[in-house]
């Protein structure tokens, strides 16, 4: 359920940052037209998909934050393939991770799973942000485990790493483990939100100063399935 005061800051940036987006979508499409390699054509795509990504996602936490408590809709759950959400996510870090000195890369995993593709791709893009934020050397890796019987997503980084005590608050709202860093501490707090809405599992294992790996169980697969 969602507080008022995360209703105000949702409500909030809906509205207020709609405009600069469309400005800054707007010199992205006009520089486009100057791009001289294919290293400026990466980072120009990479650039207009992520204000079109913003965009898309001012709009929805602008509906959430008018929607009635209670009227949150149901996950639009479907059969994936666990490697193509995987690689996704990681081509649209790549820019951001090679722009800090940092290694991303995925490991490909064939399996099947039910899920609501947005919501999990949504809370991984979370996951991998939050890693290279978090990260000075090394990087991080998305990849598939099985575990128990189920099917793990991990997001493992050589980050700061977080200490135990705070690994049990770190999925709470506006929590963040530095408190110099950017951002208002929401990030894991959806991931956790998203998780719950699917029914997923979700994970945190650190290590201070080595690193951290979270993990989104995301159900049973048949070994036919990869």
């Amino acid at each position: 359920m969602l507080t008022e005061n995360l209703r105000l800051t949702m409500a909030t940036a809906g509205h207020d940052l709609r405009q600069p987006l469309q400005i800054i979508l707007g010199a992205v499409e006009r520089l486009g037209k100057l791009a001289s390699d294919d290293t400026d054509m990466m980072w120009l795509n990479a650039a207009r998909d992520q204000v079109s990504r913003l965009s898309d996602g001012l709009e929805d936490l602008t509906d959430a934050a008018r929607r009635p408590r209670d009227d949150r809709p149901s996950p639009e759950l479907q059969a994936v393939r666990v490697g193509g959400l995987l690689s996704k996510v990681a081509a649209e870090f790549a820019p951001a991770a090679a722009e800090r000195g940092l290694r991303l890369r995925f490991v490909d995993c064939a399996a099947i799973i039910t899920t609501d593709p947005e919501l999990l791709v949504c809370a991984l893009r979370n996951l991998v942000s939050n890693g290279l934020k978090y990260t000075r050397h090394g990087g991080v890796v998305i990849g598939c485990r099985r575990r128990r019987g189920l099917l793990f997503i991990d997001v493992v980084d050589s980050g700061m790493g977080i200490s135990s005590d705070d690994c049990r608050h770190i999925f709470d709202a506006y929590r963040q483990v530095d408190a110099r860093a950017d951002g208002i501490g929401l990030g894991l707090y959806l991931v956790h939100t998203n998780c719950i809405a699917l029914g997923h599992q979700l994970d945190c294992e650190s290590v201070p100063g080595r690193g951290s790996r979270f993990s989104i169980g995301v159900g049973a697969v048949s070994p036919s399935n990869g």
